[in-house]
């Protein structure tokens, strides 16, 4: 393997695992658009229901954490917890409502 090609999957790999900076927001775009389908499938399975207290853990982008409080509902609970500090602060930025954010705690963790 050149070395180029060894920077870049390692820089890829890191994304992956901790998305950050201006490489990160384009690795959670392509995660949401390519994960939606399988993320809303695995909530179907999941039959959440109105009024439910759930965990999105590693929510990455956020692509999830809509479709969750959409099926909870006013009256149930979501708390996103993300090892990217990056991450963490997006669904900041996106989730306008100030009561739905009362709703949805954000919690920094490891993986370890």
């Amino acid at each position: 393997m050149t070395g180029v090609r060894a920077r870049l999957l390692s820089t890829l790999a890191g994304q992956l695992g901790n998305p950050h900076g201006v490489l990160g927001k384009g690795v959670a775009f392509i995660l949401n658009r390519g994960n939606r389908r399988a993320i809303a499938g695995a909530i179907d399975t999941a039959a959440i229901t109105p009024g439910s207290t759930i965990a999105d853990i590693g929510f990455g982008g956020g692509a999830g954490l809509s479709l969750l409080l959409e099926r909870v509902g006013a009256m149930g609970t979501v708390h996103g917890i993300e090892i990217s500090d990056d991450m963490l602060t997006r669904p900041l930025r996106t989730t306008s409502c100030p009561t739905r954010r009362s709703h949805t705690p954000f919690w920094s963790a490891t993986s370890t």
